[in-house]
């Protein structure tokens, strides 16, 4: 087994050892080092204590990250490496974090106390692998399990809920009979957990490759964060509802973006149909209903937005036209309305009785997309050959009529009614001005 440690990190265990300290990489570096992965982040773990590993790296940047719980962090080479005592944690109170923590010797006791077997390995170059709880093993089967008892795992950190979802759906593993079982009986726990770490754990988990059985298997954890889920699916993971498999069937042909796929989720799963709403309306119902979920849940404002958009325009006729394709590009932007006809091309090849011809006709809106783009068509106000300093100079005064005028101008280019050229565009705009007695 092969691992390439970067280079301040060898110095960082060098620099420990050189003081006499044992110490060994950990965590998720070990982990993705064991699968083959390039870890994005690298731990060390040590039996020195907090203010001999300051001593330790006296010549070096050190910020006291995590002090009281034995971490401190280390810059190298602008690496920044966390470097924590081995430890044994208090009580929970809060199911989130230990209210202290005991400084100890044994690596083996330190790594009892993490949360899955395959985050609790260690590495060491000449030491070798330390997998004391068969994290290889359950990388091998493709498995998440609880070091140890998954009940008192998730009642000392309820996170680790949220934690297991996001990883079985990020590598693409199962999740251990056991383990999913404390996870059905404990969800509740998650309500006292910040709604910030619930989102950032959500957001990873939705764009993970196996996020389709992730959320089916765990429907009744997602919806004590997401509520409005719960009607969409009587029997939970053994669901045959059709509208939910052709959502999870979508989910899987879709790229990974958060909000595409929050918008699928929530477009082919979410609140039942309005009483007396037509489609449209009701998608209008379903966006204002998970925007508002999403503030809740302290979504940045990007994805929620995005996320809305796509919900409210799912039932959105968009014909195959130059001039309605231009509409909507200006409305949308031209990523967003990619999206949306991802979107919707995802649902239609989920549906088993696909209409063969709306797919032709996706086809035919996204080629006009492209000719748009490439050919620099106009199809937005600063697109337009004039811009409000050109309607300034012609007398117009600064207010809400200039945008105005450049609103007509750009509706009557995309209509075909006039060129967008500078001369035709001032001309245009003297008129409208006139009728709006200027």
């Amino acid at each position: 087994m092969f691992f390439e440690i970067p280079a301040p990190v060898l110095q960082a265990l060098e620099i420990l050892e050189k003081h006499g300290f044992a110490c060994y990489i950990v965590g998720g570096c070990v982990r993705d080092s064991v699968m083959g992965r390039i870890p994005t982040d690298w731990d060390i773990a040590t039996n020195a204590l907090p203010e001999q590993v300051k001593r330790c790296f006296s010549g070096y940047t050190v910020h006291d990250t995590g002090l009281a719980h034995g971490t401190v962090t280390a810059v190298i080479d602008s690496m920044p490496l966390e470097i924590t005592t081995y430890r044994i944690d208090g009580d929970y109170a809060d199911h989130r974090r230990p209210q202290d923590v005991t400084f100890t010797d044994s690596l083996r006791t330190d790594l009892a106390r993490r949360d899955f077997t395959v985050n609790a390995m260690a590495y060491h170059p000449r030491a070798g692998l330390r997998d004391f709880f068969g994290g290889t093993q359950d990388i091998r089967n493709r498995l998440i399990r609880c070091v140890g008892d998954a009940d008192k795992r998730f009642n000392e950190d309820a996170l680790r809920i949220m934690r297991a979802m996001r990883f079985a759906s990020v590598l693409g593993f199962g999740v251990d009979p056991q383990t999913a079982e404390s996870m059905h009986k404990n969800k509740a726990l998650l309500g006292m957990i910040a709604a910030e770490r619930i989102n950032a754990e959500l957001i990873k988990l939705i764009a993970g490759e196996g996020a389709p059985h992730v959320i089916d298997e765990f429907l009744d954890v997602v919806c004590v964060f997401i509520p409005e889920l719960a009607p969409s699916c009587k029997s939970n993971s053994n669901c045959t509802d059709t509208r939910w498999q052709n959502m999870l069937s979508a989910l899987n042909h879709t790229r990974p973006v958060p909000a595409l796929r929050l918008a699928i989720l929530f477009c082919g799963a979410g609140p039942p149909a309005h009483a007396g709403y037509d489609a449209q309306n009701n998608a209008q119902h379903c966006a204002k209903v998970f925007a508002e979920r999403l503030r809740q849940l302290k979504c940045d404002n990007v994805t929620i937005a995005l996320t809305t958009d796509l919900i409210r325009h799912c039932q959105s006729d968009i014909t195959s036209s130059p001039e309605s394709v231009k509409r909507w590009l200006s409305r949308l932007g031209k990523q967003n309305l990619r999206l949306l006809l991802e979107m919707r091309r995802s649902f239609l090849i989920a549906d088993k009785i696909t209409n063969e011809e709306k797919l032709v006709q996706l086809e035919k809106t996204e080629k006009i997309i492209a000719d748009i783009i490439s050919q620099k068509q106009c199809y937005r106000i600063k697109d337009l050959q004039i811009d409000g300093n050109d309607l300034l100079a012609i007398g117009i005064k600064k207010g809400p009529l200039i945008g105005k005028i450049l609103e007509r101008l750009l509706d009557m280019v995309i209509a075909g009614d006039a060129e967008n050229e500078a001369s035709q565009l001032i001309a245009h705009a003297k008129r409208i001005a006139g009728e709006q007695g200027m």
